[in-house]
């Protein structure tokens, strides 16, 4: 009698561990969004393991997003000026008059 209640108290906490996982469900997804997702999680990196995907894209998203755009700006004008300045600065190379009196004109 004993054993049998252990049994069943044992089958009980394993039906508890099946059943009783926590779930995550998310209603009114864009089927776009969900065909994408559904696509990055079947990639051999995450093999269908829709929450080791969702974990890198929240990981992805607190690396990126919080810190702002700023140091992208920053960059991006950076490199602006940079072209500018390239695009404004004279030619300063000469014309070379070789001895037979050809001009090489270096731009």
């Amino acid at each position: 009698m004993e054993e049998k209640i252990e049994k069943n108290e044992e089958i009980k906490q394993i039906r508890d561990k099946i059943f009783n996982k926590p779930d995550l469900v998310i209603n009114r997804v864009p089927k776009n969004t969900l065909l994408r997702f559904k696509e990055l999680a079947s990639n051999d990196e995450f093999s269908q393991d829709y929450g080791f995907a969702l974990k890198f894209l929240m990981d992805f998203y607190l690396g990126i997003i919080p810190s702002g755009i700023e140091h992208l700006e920053t960059q991006i004008d950076s490199l602006q000026q940079q072209m500018n300045e390239l695009k404004n600065t004279e030619d300063t190379s000469k014309d070379i008059k070789l001895a037979n009196g050809r001009i090489i004109t270096n731009r």
